[in-house]
């Protein structure tokens, strides 16, 4: 889930919890977003390859800069 928040390209996280204690644990995640600094994002990107090519940063409406060729 921190990921997800994390990620320039998503404006909305839904959890899809079914019970409360699945909430919970949702929300316990979100303990781990300050540990998400950029060089881990970037190590996270490169095991997935999961970044975006040829678009906008919906956040900042800014073109993506670290393109890979």
């Amino acid at each position: 889930m921190a990921w997800v928040i994390a990620n320039p390209d998503v404006s909305t996280a839904l959890t899809g919890a079914t019970k409360v204690e699945q909430l919970h644990d949702t929300v316990k995640a979100l303990n781990v977003l300050p540990k998400l600094t950029p060089e881990i994002l970037k190590r996270i990107e490169d095991m997935f390859d999961s970044e975006p090519a040829g678009r906008t940063n919906l956040k900042t409406l800014t073109p993506y800069t670290n393109r890979r060729k």
